[in-house]
């Protein structure tokens, strides 16, 4: 059985300034730390054996915090990048909904690339290609992925087979430094067991 750990990065300056972060980055602010520190401390007996992190900064930083009670080798993978929204990196998130007359999945499914970005299949496929390539590699093992908080989301629904999960899904999004728990087997396919848990981004051990 695989069991893989999906964690959020920590806040970053953009997120407390409302701002648009995608492909661009920002560093994670002194509370975006502490929340790294707090889920790695809750984290440190999961006898993780992979790692795997989008090479954004904020994604590296908050599992390198995880990591020093593991020493693993970062594998960063372009696939776990968070979702494109070309020119409006780095806008006011209230910009990249303007004009938009629609709900939130058309919106998704639209996506931005008229403005150099992605859409939701565009983030799909890079999602079905990373879990499809994982589970054909390990197995028996237990993965850390740390990255962003639409991927994830965006990943945790494709995965989930649970109808009352997937309606809490559709009502909440990932908090920063949230940790998500998934399990494959082939028998069973992927097994949600916990989404969204903030309370070790908030919880000092």
């Amino acid at each position: 059985m695989l069991e893989i750990y999906l964690v959020r990065h920590g806040q970053t300056l953009f997120n407390e300034k409302d701002m648009v972060q995608g492909v661009c980055d920002s560093p994670l602010t002194k509370l975006g730390q502490k929340q790294a520190q707090n889920v790695a401390s809750h984290l440190r007996q999961v006898a993780f054996t992979q790692w795997f992190s989008s090479p954004s900064l904020r994604a590296v930083d908050t599992g390198e915090a995880i990591n020093a009670y593991h020493h693993l080798q970062p594998k960063l993978d372009r696939r776990l990048m968070e979702m494109n929204f070309g020119s409006y990196e780095g806008d006011k998130n209230a910009v990249l909904w303007e004009d938009r007359n629609m709900p939130f999945a058309k919106i998704l499914e639209v996506g931005w690339v008229d403005a150099g970005g992605e859409n939701a299949a565009m983030v799909a496929s890079r999602i079905t290609s990373f879990f499809d390539e994982l589970t054909a590699t390990y197995q028996d093992e237990v993965i850390l992925v740390t990255g962003h908080g639409m991927w994830l989301k965006q990943a945790l629904g494709m995965l989930n087979q649970d109808a009352q999960m997937a309606s809490r899904m559709a009502k909440e999004g990932l908090g920063n430094g949230s940790v998500s728990m998934v399990t494959y087997t082939p028998e069973a396919g992927y097994v949600i067991h916990f989404f969204n848990d903030t309370t070790m981004a908030k919880e000092e051990v």
